[in-house]
């Protein structure tokens, strides 16, 4: 369980202590009742939090924590998914998340390709905002070198700083890739956790349509479309079919 919470420090900081004194006492309050072996409880006061439109990785861990604790497989790991979103580099989150995992029925695939394992491998250890740094660290220097470039009257000190130039601005391009690559990839990602028991993948948005496949609670899963109340979902293993929106919900 985690009892730092940076979000309602910053409201507190910025004065908003109306807002920030409520929602704080209500983490101790789930953090105490948690403590008690009261998951329910606890798990009431983390959601009050996040419907107050706090979005903290600390609140989404210990929700999955109370989840966890009450058998809720499939919400636990939701939980630790969203935790892991907002702090890929937290390594309680990722440890619970993989421990979760290995209960479930059914296994996640690896990536296919070499590139996407690779790329998993740096987003855990770094995240996005170390994608960010590193993209500032090259880039603001990159810039100041240019400048001087150009307005450097001396010969020797026109090469030094377009020599820095170029070094540091080609040392920011990967890191410029990588943010990109990261939007990109969120921006086509729509992952989902099933949350149902179990339930069928039929070849059609309805019961009357043929079952493909079956899944259970705590697969992750791609969400293909959306036809009423039914979604689309792609499954690690290649195959797809439609379940009930209810069944699973996005990360």
């Amino acid at each position: 369980m985690k009892r730092i919470h940076p979000a309602l420090a910053a409201l507190l900081l910025a004065g908003a202590s109306a807002v920030a004194g409520p929602m704080e006492e209500r983490f101790e309050a789930a953090n105490r009742a948690y403590e008690t072996g009261d998951f329910a409880g606890a798990e009431k006061e983390y959601r009050a939090i996040l419907d107050s439109g706090i979005q903290a990785p600390e609140v989404y861990y210990n929700l999955g924590n109370a989840y966890f604790r009450q058998g809720r497989i499939g919400r636990a790991i939701l939980n630790y998914e969203r935790a892991q979103r907002l702090d890929p580099a937290d390594p309680d989150a990722r440890y619970n998340l993989d421990f979760c995992r290995r209960q479930v029925a059914d296994r996640d695939a690896p990536p296919s390709h070499w590139l996407a394992s690779a790329y998993q491998a740096w987003t855990r250890a770094v995240g996005a905002r170390g994608e960010v740094w590193l993209l500032l660290v090259f880039y603001l220097p990159g810039s100041v070198a240019l400048g001087a470039w150009i307005l450097a009257r001396q010969e020797r000190f026109r090469r030094l700083a377009r020599f820095v130039t170029v070094v540091l601005l080609l040392l920011a391009l990967p890191a410029a890739g990588l943010v990109i690559l990261r939007a990109a990839f969120r921006a086509a990602d729509a992952p989902a956790i099933v949350l149902a028991d179990k339930v069928e993948g039929r070849s059609g948005p309805g019961d009357d349509n043929a079952a493909l496949f079956t899944v259970h609670e705590g697969l992750k899963v791609q969400v293909r479309n959306q036809s009423g109340g039914w979604v689309q979902v792609l499954l690690p293993n290649g195959l797809n079919g439609w379940v009930p929106a209810s069944a699973a919900e996005r990360i």
